[in-house]
């Protein structure tokens, strides 16, 4: 008998219970990621995903295999390779992380399920965040998160390893063969990386989180970014807010951060409780607008060239480097599904393709919050103009990303469409030609939105799907006042 301790989004050496519990078992233990053929066919799969989990592989790599050798990395199907350690090494036990992913995961993991149960294997899946399966309602999650995250932290005692010999034909049959393509702009992984991070953060970077948190630019040094290692695992949750608690600094910024990490277990929970939401509206009653999709649009959306030089600059920015500030996302959701009048999928899919730090559970639930489709948060339709004035009102951001406007003042780099003649005589500019004109007027296209949401909002239909949903997964406020959405 060994154990296999099969890693997904757990890429960390620090409070792993899966490792943990391996450790104490004191079995010989194979560490095991597997690259799965069809997670490199997914649609929402990109190249930058594949990246930063190989990064934090290596890091792990570094400090597991110097002594021990029990870190492999194969490829193929889990199923299929789990039935050959069966076959060559006999019975064992499975340890993993409870994972709450997309259809995908959630069709695999259903798939080793059977097989586990059908060998007699014993899979322990351990939880990584505080999400609860087969939860009815959220009457006493808050208190399950609490207990979670004041849970001692798993110590893996890496000196008590014992190592398991992997027969050589499965290592040669499943050889790694993919290797991800370098991104020089995309953040790096690893644990070291995520505790020089939060260390940075915790030191200095913090003081400034609460005031640039929803500038484009200013966020990328002043917020964690740590979001991408919560994603995959890198760096423990718990580790975070116990690290927070022994602060002593009474920061109104740290105390914003906490409240984050907070919703970061919710949204979560929405995808584990309600799966459906990756595909379909929450509110079925927004099932009957936004049914047709201008490719078109869609095109000049996606690559940045939609004449609205806010919404332009974010999405030429999160492409080149696979990261985007809270605030300038939901504005490309907005943009998308309540200017343009669109379907949100279409949209959830390319983001997911260029965020580093795509979760499909704060994805899709946030995709869906944005374009108005829950019915019961206030609607809110960002005003690509506004969010330029407010949040880089010298237009540095804007210019930044889109170089053709670079020698315009300051207000015409904002609204290019309000040049008139002379002026693109005088900055040897043409509109139209340097930079395409605006596909709608927001500041119309966005009262529009607003009057037909409002309007599906207030319908007996859309009230009543809204009390369901609410059943479900609105949390009550804690003693602490955290928000429950």
């Amino acid at each position: 008998m060994f154990n296999v301790v099969w890693l997904k989004k757990d890429l960390r050496l620090h409070d792993h219970a899966a490792l943990a519990k391996a450790v104490e078992s004191q079995l010989p233990t194979l560490v095991l990621f597997i690259l799965e053929d069809d997670w490199l066919h997914q649609d929402d799969f990109a190249n930058r995903h594949w990246r930063f989990a190989y990064e934090c592989l290596i890091d792990i790599g570094k400090r597991l295999n110097s002594k021990t050798k029990i870190l492999h990395v194969l490829q193929g199907d889990p199923s299929i390779i789990f039935s050959e350690l069966l076959r060559h090494h006999g019975c064992f036990n499975l340890l993993s992380h409870q994972e709450t992913g997309n259809a995908f995961t959630y069709s695999r993991d259903k798939k080793i399920k059977t097989f586990c149960k059908s060998n007699a294997i014993a899979w322990s899946e351990l939880p990584q965040f505080a999400v609860l399966r087969g939860l009815k309602s959220r009457v006493k999650w808050n208190d399950e998160w609490n207990r979670f995250m004041s849970e001692p932290q798993h110590e893996v005692k890496l000196n008590e390893f014992v190592p398991f010999h992997l027969d050589s034909q499965i290592k040669v049959r499943f050889k790694l063969s993919k290797h991800p393509n370098k991104e020089l702009n995309i953040q790096a992984g690893g644990e070291k990386e995520a505790l020089n991070l939060w260390e940075n953060f915790l030191v200095f970077r913090y003081k400034n989180y609460s005031r640039h948190i929803s500038k484009p630019r200013e966020s990328r040094e002043s917020c964690s970014r740590l979001s991408p290692h919560l994603t995959w695992g890198s760096i423990s949750i718990r580790k975070l807010i116990q690290d927070l608690k022994k602060n002593r600094t009474t920061s109104r910024s740290l105390q914003n951060f906490k409240s984050r990490l907070h919703w970061h277990c919710h949204f979560i929970q929405k995808l584990e409780s309600e799966p459906r939401i990756e595909f379909e509206n929450q509110n079925s009653a927004y099932n009957e607008i936004r049914n047709t999709i201008n490719e078109e649009w869609l095109e000049k959306w996606k690559t940045g060239h939609t004449g609205i030089p806010m919404v332009d600059a974010c999405m030429r920015c999160v492409v080149h480097t696979g990261y985007l500030n809270f605030r300038m996302r939901a504005m490309l959701i907005s943009f998308w599904t309540q200017h343009l009048w669109q379907p949100w999928q279409p949209a959830a899919i390319h983001l997911a393709r260029q965020f580093t730090d795509y979760e499909p559970g704060i994805h899709y639930s946030q995709i869906q919050m944005q374009s108005g489709t829950v019915g019961y948060h206030t609607i809110r339709v960002y005003n690509p103009i506004k969010q330029a004035l407010d949040h880089d009102p010298d237009a540095t951001f804007i210019k930044q990303w889109l170089p053709e406007l670079q020698h315009l003042p300051t207000d015409l780099a904002i609204s290019p469409w309000k040049i008139n003649e002379m002026e693109q005589l005088l900055y040897s500019f043409n509109l139209g030609v340097d930079y395409p004109k605006p596909i709608i007027n927001p500041d119309v296209s966005g009262k529009i939105a607003s009057q037909q949401l409002h309007l599906f909002k207030n319908q007996e239909q859309t009230k009543r799907e809204a009390k369901r949903i609410m059943t479900i997964h609105l949390v009550p406020k804690n003693k602490k006042g955290q928000p429950n959405d």
